[in-house]
């Protein structure tokens, strides 16, 4: 179980980040808001470069527009494969998982084609220390 911060919010407090067995932004919290509005995960302006950075390299066909702050696949999200490498983030040992295959969405969802997958991931510029994570 992930405590939040506070009986009143949706928040919690993220000492620890993963993708895969690979540990980034050691030493650093994060506040992550669970937010039910969204499917997407958004996330400050240099966290979303490192993840671009990891992304891209476990997915050599990834392409990342830093200008627009967005990645995807030139394929649909069915010929995008995927690895065993999930997002985990969390504290104290206690992780909040999410599989590589849910941050996929179709290109349907931005009015481009289905033969375009994007990661669901984009920069969070209204909360800038934030981490919004969609259910």
């Amino acid at each position: 179980m992930i405590r939040t911060n506070t009986i009143f919010d949706w928040s919690a407090t993220a000492t620890e980040f993963w993708i895969g067995e690979d540990q980034f932004l050691e030493g650093e919290d994060r506040t992550v808001v669970f937010d039910p509005s969204t499917s997407f995960l958004f996330v400050p302006s240099n966290d979303w470069d490192l993840l671009a950075l990891l992304f891209s390299e476990l997915h050599p066909d990834l392409l990342c527009k830093h200008d627009l702050r967005m990645c995807y696949f030139n394929s649909s999200c069915a010929e995008v494969v995927t690895n065993d490498q999930p997002l985990r983030l969390g504290a104290n040992g206690k992780y909040l998982t999410v599989e590589q295959d849910d941050m996929l969405m179709s290109g349907i969802h931005f009015g481009y084609s289905i033969q375009t997958c994007y990661l669901g991931m984009f920069e969070n510029q209204e909360e800038p220390g934030n981490w919004h994570l969609g259910t």
